[in-house]
């Protein structure tokens, strides 16, 4: 299962813990969507201005249910 994480779960911060076992795939980032505060966690919608939402994605077999990354992602890193 591939999934993007930013934030916390992001490598060395407060919650990287649960993506032990995870392999890094790279950075990326994805054009016109707009990250929304939901209480504790964030949502990612379809935005209409010019925002550009970075992250990375990861493999894990530790949480086999999460969403997928998202359509239209873009590797950021540099090969």
């Amino acid at each position: 299962m591939r999934i993007f994480v930013y934030g916390s779960l992001r490598h060395k911060q407060g919650n990287s813990h649960w993506m032990t076992n995870a392999q890094l795939l790279g950075d990326f980032s994805i054009d016109n969507y707009q990250l929304y505060s939901l209480g504790h966690y964030p949502a990612q919608f379809r935005g209409t201005e010019q925002y550009t939402v970075k992250f990375i994605v990861l493999t894990t077999p530790r949480w086999p249910n999460l969403m997928p990354c998202a359509p239209g992602a873009v590797n950021t890193r540099a090969s």
